[in-house]
């Protein structure tokens, strides 16, 4: 089992909260940064920090690469969900070619069939420029 997997199987159930970044609770963002740190050993900019400035958000996203393709995700990567309806959006990161690792509101942190994500509608794909 990876370290990755290790870190994922230590949050899996840990309850939402927003802007939750661990170990005791955590929102999806707060999931994509506990798992790269711990997991990949890669520190990423929290977007939503308490000193959020416009430059933040595009710092953060400047670490990414757009995958435009599901069939080459890999550990690591991004999934990104536009949900217009609802006036928001959410985020996965992916463990492996299974399962990907995100939250919800009544299960906390959860691992889900990455196939079944991918079916999810308006979705994007990212990857960190330290995966390449």
């Amino acid at each position: 089992m990876s370290l990755f997997s290790k870190e994922v199987d230590v949050i899996i159930g840990r309850p939402f909260k927003l802007h939750g970044r661990g170990p005791d609770y955590f929102d999806c963002i707060g999931v994509v940064l506990w798992l790269f740190e711990r997991g990949l050993y890669i520190k990423l900019i929290d977007p939503l920090n308490a000193n959020i400035r416009a430059d933040t958000i595009k710092q953060f996203s400047d670490q990414f690469i757009e995958i435009h393709s599901a069939e080459s995700l890999q550990l690591g990567d991004i999934i990104y969900f536009d949900r217009p309806l609802l006036a928001d959006c959410h985020v996965a990161i992916v463990e492996n070619h299974r399962y990907c690792v995100g939250t919800q509101g009544d299960t906390g942190v959860l691992r889900d069939e990455l196939n079944q994500v991918l079916d999810q509608g308006q979705i994007k794909f990212y990857r960190p420029k330290q995966l390449k």
